[in-house]
């Protein structure tokens, strides 16, 4: 099994998306306060490669566990499996951690060194979160519509 590695994703691809999702997060600019793009994982599910972002961790994951849609890197962020989103390789770009600040370089080690600890769970909950939801064998609201998402991929594809 290949190492999960973190990526960004494009603005282009971003904007797409959000007219179909509305829960899917802005890319915050570099002129903003606190700036930071989406960050996220690479799965490769139904043939396609999936984006599951990155969230900074709030007080209310504190004292919780990992669960089917959610992976936690304690203490420092969130995997939001319930959030994830197809995406085309075109759409996203590898984050080579030597070309970042030494402080936020430092922050992403220690999630990308949990990931690669919890790699196996990630993997086998998003593939079963997927199947649960696309099956209608789960029903978690909280959860993207993946099929539809990856039908407006395949189009996002088509038109590019």
């Amino acid at each position: 099994m290949e190492q999960l590695k973190f990526y960004t994703i494009s603005d282009r691809y971003v904007n797409y998306m959000q007219q179909f999702e509305r829960h899917i997060y802005n890319n915050i600019k570099s002129s903003s306060k606190n700036a930071h793009t989406y960050v996220g994982i690479l799965l490769h599910i139904n043939e396609l490669s999936y984006f599951a972002p990155l969230v900074s961790m709030k007080s209310k994951y504190i004292s919780a566990k990992d669960k089917l849609d959610m992976i936690l890197l304690k203490p420092y962020s969130v995997i939001n499996l319930n959030n994830m989103m197809p995406v085309p390789l075109t759409e996203v770009a590898y984050i080579d951690f030597s070309k970042q600040e030494p402080k936020y370089r430092s922050l992403l080690m220690k999630e990308w060194s949990l990931c690669r600890a919890k790699q196996n769970k990630i993997v086998s909950y998003a593939n079963r979160l997927y199947n649960g939801i696309v099956s209608g064998k789960l029903s978690m609201p909280q959860c993207f519509d993946y099929r539809y998402l990856e039908e407006k991929c395949h189009d996002f594809i088509s038109k590019t």
